[in-house]
């Protein structure tokens, strides 16, 4: 933060500073925070530096892949074409649920993507596309890991004997919400 603007674009001093300090990518140059090397590093044990990187850098399979890896919600920083990447999701739900949120409306609705979403945290159901709040499978998985996704399950599977037993075994009164 302090350095020279030189300093922040010599390759040397910011990679000594994210390795330090993931978060030093923040003071870095532009120019930096377009080097692969420099982002690999910060993301790698941070993934929430994404937010700092390049455009091109939060279009880069390999840095976001390792950045969701680390922390699911960080899809948000990604690039739109990563957003709809079945392996960079897929590890992002795998991750935390909720980064279903950040998906591309194709991949909120792709059956797989769901299911990890849902299956990791019940509650994601409610980022699903319409036609998987209506899916028996994923609408099972949902209200079997938390009752209360059943708030997000259609109007046809909350109508579900199934569905809504399942939901009350976990959430006593899920039911009445």
């Amino acid at each position: 933060e302090y350095c020279s603007d030189e300093m922040k674009n010599n390759f040397e001093i910011c990679k000594l500073a994210v390795s330090k300090s993931r978060r030093a990518l923040e003071y870095c140059s532009n120019e930096m925070k377009n080097n692969f090397e420099i982002c690999k590093l910060a993301v790698s044990e941070k993934g929430f530096v994404l937010k700092y990187c390049s455009n091109e850098m939060k279009n880069n399979f390999e840095i976001c892949k390792l950045a969701v890896s680390e922390k699911g919600f960080v899809l948000k920083y990604c690039s739109n074409e990563m957003k709809n990447n079945f392996e960079i999701c897929k590890l992002a739900v795998s991750e935390d649920g909720f980064a279903l949120e950040y998906c591309s409306d194709e991949m909120k609705n792709n059956f797989e993507i769901c299911k990890l979403a849902v299956s990791n945290c019940g509650r994601a159901l409610e980022y699903c596309s319409d036609e998987m709040k209506n899916n028996f499978e994923i609408c099972k998985l949902a209200v079997s890991n938390n009752g209360y996704a059943l708030t997000d399950c259609s109007d046809e599977m909350k109508n579900n004997f199934e569905i809504c037993k399942l939901a009350t075994r976990f959430e006593k009164f899920s039911l009445f919400l």
